[in-house]
């Protein structure tokens, strides 16, 4: 925020933080939206979530959480299935499922269902985050972003010098889209350890000890 007001020709041209703090979280979750476009494991995490023995209905209440990636069950806090993710209109009343092979539907954006609800259990919830909304000076940026501060500087300049008149809504538009695109170039792929895993989608044939 004070980084963006000292570039600035005059630091009180805009005088509310808020304006700044909406700047930076609009940039913020741009990126976090683009990202996870060509990297579905990014800005990921998790939650154990317990849904109840009546219908099997569970809350999320993670005040970060956008969408699920993954959902697995257990009933007795040991075994855990992954379960299958349903339509709501995919199953019939008292439709028999197994707790070995567990499916879930969601009822609204934060409910889910499981099947078999059985006698309760817990739910354990990989999903997509947007990280903490900046609004204090003690809020962070989400980790994989904190080297890239520059960027979120260049993005709140941008909007101040559209709101002063200084450049086009089109030139605004453009400039946005290249800002975000070069933050996402840098984020993906994420894990730059080795070799990745590829999924092969049509039959092969050869020796399999060259096949990797």
């Amino acid at each position: 925020r004070n980084r963006s007001k000292e570039k600035l020709w005059d630091s009180s041209f805009i005088v509310n933080d808020s304006t700044w703090d909406n700047w930076t979280n609009e940039f913020k979750d741009r990126i976090t939206n683009k990202v996870i476009q060509v990297n579905e494991d990014y800005a990921m995490g998790t939650v154990d979530v317990a849904f109840d023995s009546t219908n099997g209905y569970g809350t999320v209440t993670t005040t970060d959480f956008s969408q699920i990636r993954k959902l697995e069950v257990t009933y007795n806090g040991q075994d855990w299935y992954q379960s299958t993710k349903m339509n709501v209109n995919d199953f019939v009343p008292n439709q028999v499922f197994s707790s070995v092979h567990p499916h879930h539907n969601w009822i609204g954006d934060s409910v889910f269902q499981v099947h078999p609800d059985e006698s309760g259990g817990t739910a354990r919830i990989w999903f997509y985050r947007f990280g903490t909304t900046m609004q204090n000076d003690t809020d962070e940026l989400p980790l994989s972003l904190r080297s890239m501060t520059d960027k979120f500087v260049d993005y709140n300049l941008l909007q101040a010098q559209y709101k002063d008149s200084k450049i086009s809504f089109i030139e605004k538009k453009s400039i946005e889209e290249s800002l975000v695109s070069d933050v996402a170039a840098i984020l993906t792929p994420r894990d730059k350890s080795g070799p990745q895993y590829i999924d092969i989608t049509e039959s092969i044939s050869g020796d399999w000890d060259t096949v990797l």
